[in-house]
């Protein structure tokens, strides 16, 4: 086998180097301007960080440079290393046409480097005041060259920095900072709440990231200050505690592994049985919520299908606009670019949203046009989809496939990491403020209040009859028996005191305790609370987890479900949507969620038709179906035939009423035909026809250009 040539950079020539920094003043746009000098000053600058790197006094040698060149201007200093950086960041404005606009402004700093620097960076300086201007192929491709380069960096010297996680950066940490010792032996509580130790083990993980990054001297700290190669969670459980794992149904174990990774591990008979439970997790998610989420996926990816960016209408004639409520920045985020109006302006009015800007928005209701009221005829128009259209108007791009890919494909990529990380967020455990007068809680666990001034033989523990449930008739096992809500009744004054956990928890009693319910009166049954024995527990809470399942559980319900998860509005169905996006921690623009809502809205007077948007007297007569219904009733016959169902379909008389053109249609041609090969096909049909014509009629049909 040949070797492979090995490159040769030699060692460095510190002289050279030094003299060649010290009487340079590298004019920025000069060197950007022309290609070959940028291959020159950067192809120089890198072979010698290449021969001498792992000097400190080479990394760190200062570069002197000005943007123009011009005497007046004050001189800037970098380490070579950053300028090396910013010699590849600024060659995307000569790929751009813009090499002129560049300033002090554009300097990359290279000590703020993380995803959010890096995205606020592209998007401030490149994307937002270029995309107007500039195709976006042109800046996509800019970008893909800069991201490249880039990367090549850490190829070349990844292997001499070393970067790495070891035992010694911890061992080292504890050393000189205390507190981070102390929080290397985080010990719990066991008697405080599932979501209370939740928060302190945010806390903790807060304080014990900050401690690392603020370091600058530790091999952990680049891990978490780019926000790559090390999730925060998964360090929580590795060096802080691994707490409260969830069991396979949904469900919050209430007793914590009270020990971490680094100090303790699984060191009880219990943490291997809650670890083991937790372990079964993902395999069966991956088994049944996958599968789950892959279908749904594909229904709303069909039904999206139907949608694009109009290539011939820039501002539709809709008169419905969405209220929108930006209740917070992250709502406005998620609006930014789109077009709208206050309630009390003109209909002719409209601006356009910069979050940057537009702060003042937050807290206010909002009427903006959206994808969802569009009313252009072939598709959503530049203004009700915002100015994401000049990002997202590219050849063969489709807007509403990339929609149903970027609101799914997040759900699916974290019940896919549920392997590498089981994590519970639970509700806290609440009731009212009678409640505290008889009770007190210890972790999940009801129990009477030591401290009651209350006397307990005046008072009956008391459960509706319809509120009682029995899980098994066999049995009286512990937590056989269950309900939401329960009554304090006096015994002989006519005072109901109702409690419950306000988030409807299920409460699961005792055998001991449920032994002793005897039959009050015919709605109720229950026992005097003095029968009760004050120092053993009444009931359990289930605690139930909001998973990783969760958002997608929302999200079904709101656009697969009848009830819309109590939607009864176009404009609360995009606020929801927006919302539920928001909590899930899912970074998708507002408008691709719009985008699969449009497919679910139609008329009243004819389901296969949207609503006449554009006609102020009917622009609130619309209907809301869900993806299955939607798809059943699409206006094309393709559609609706890719999707399922079809003997339903075959007997239903309004699929014999559609005519609407869909990208499906093809794939139901018995053959596939180019438009050269239509032309002739159909040309030669119609000959043919007219030559029968003329045989049966004798007279001369055939036009001259036909022959």
């Amino acid at each position: 086998m040949m070797k492979q040539k090995e490159e040769f950079v030699g060692e460095i020539n510190y002289k050279e180097f030094d003299s060649y920094l010290n009487k340079e003043v590298f004019i920025v746009k000069d060197i950007i301007a022309s290609k070959p000098i940028w291959h020159e000053v950067f192809n120089t600058l890198y072979t010698y960080m290449k021969q001498g790197f792992e000097q400190e006094k080479v990394r760190k040698h200062l570069v002197k440079f000005r943007f123009n060149n011009n005497a007046n201007e004050a001189i800037k200093e970098m380490p070579v290393t950053h300028f090396i950086v910013n010699l590849i960041v600024w060659k995307v404005f000569k790929k751009i046409d813009r090499v002129e606009d560049l300033t002090s402004a554009h300097i990359f700093d290279c000590t703020k480097i993380s995803e959010d620097y890096n995205a606020k960076f592209i998007d401030s300086l490149i994307i937002e005041p270029y995309h107007k201007e500039v195709d976006i192929v042109t800046i996509n491709t800019a970008l893909d060259n800069m991201i490249y380069r880039l990367s090549q960096i850490f190829s070349d010297f990844g292997i001499i920095t070393g970067t790495t996680m070891d035992m010694e950066s911890f061992i080292d940490l504890s050393q000189r900072y205390p507190r981070f010792r102390e929080l290397l032996h985080t010990k719990l509580d066991t008697t405080m709440q599932p979501n209370e130790i939740e928060n302190l083990l945010t806390k903790n993980k807060n304080e014990f990231v900050d401690i690392i990054v603020k370091d600058p001297t530790n091999n952990l700290r680049p891990f978490l200050v780019t926000g790559a190669g090390i999730n925060t969670g998964q360090l929580q459980e590795f060096a802080i505690s691994g707490g409260l794992k969830p069991d396979v149904e949904g469900n919050v174990i209430p007793v914590p592994i009270n020990s971490n990774f680094i100090a303790g591990g699984l060191n009880s008979i219990s943490n291997f049985y809650i670890d083991g439970q937790a372990g079964s997790k993902p395999l069966i998610m991956n088994q049944t919520v996958m599968g789950r989420s892959g279908h749904f996926s594909y229904k709303t990816m069909i039904l999206s299908s139907a949608h694009n960016i109009s290539k011939t209408v820039d501002k539709c004639d809709t008169k419905r606009l969405i209220e929108m409520h930006v209740e917070s920045r992250k709502v406005l985020k998620k609006i930014n670019g789109r077009y709208y109006r206050m309630p009390d302006e003109p209909e002719d009015v409209l601006h356009c949203i910069n979050k940057n800007t537009d702060e003042d928005l937050i807290g206010k209701t909002i009427l903006m046009r959206s994808p969802v009221t569009c009313t252009a005829h072939d598709g959503v128009c530049h203004h009700c989809y915002g100015d994401l259209f000049y990002i997202n108007n590219s050849p063969g791009f489709h807007a509403g496939r990339f929609a149903a890919t970027q609101t799914n494909n997040p759900i699916q990529q974290k019940i896919l990491s549920t392997k590498h990380m089981l994590k519970t967020n639970s509700d806290r455990i609440e009731f009212n403020a009678d409640f505290f007068r008889f009770f007190a809680l210890d972790t999940n666990k009801i129990i009477f209040n030591e401290d009651t001034k209350e006397k307990l033989s005046d008072w009956v523990f008391a459960i509706a009859n319809d509120d009682y449930y029995i899980l098994d008739d066999i049995g009286d096992s512990d937590f056989n028996t269950h309900t939401e809500k329960f009554y304090i009744k006096h015994k002989k004054q006519d005072i109901v005191i109702p409690m419950s956990e306000l988030s409807n928890a299920d409460l699961y009693f005792f055998s001991d305790v449920a032994k002793l319910f005897k039959k009050l009166d015919s709605d109720f049954i229950g026992v005097s609370l003095d029968k009760l024995n004050t120092d053993d527990p009444i009931a359990i809470i289930n605690i139930v987890n909001n998973e990783v399942s969760k958002p997608l559980k929302n999200i079904i319900r709101l656009l697969d479900k009848k009830d819309h998860y109590n939607c009864e509005t176009i404009d609360e169905m995009v606020n929801a949507y927006c919302r539920l996006t928001i909590e899930s921690g899912m970074a998708v623009d507002s408008v691709h969620t719009e985008m699969i809502l449009k497919g679910l809205v139609r008329s009243n007077e004819d389901i296969l038709h949207p609503p006449a948007f554009n006609d102020t007297e009917k622009m609130d007569d619309y209907q809301i179906l869900t993806v299955s219904n939607a798809l059943l009733n699409s206006p094309s016959i393709s559609l609706s035939l890719s999707f399922e169902e079809l003997g339903r379909q075959f007997i239903n008389p309004t699929t014999y009423n559609k005519y609407h053109k869909s990208e499906y249609d093809i794939y139901f041609k018995e053959e596939i035909l180019d438009e050269a090969k239509q032309y002739k096909k159909a040309k030669k049909l119609l000959l043919e026809a007219m030559e029968e014509y003329q045989k049966d009629t004798s007279v001369d049909l055939m036009p001259a250009e036909a022959e």
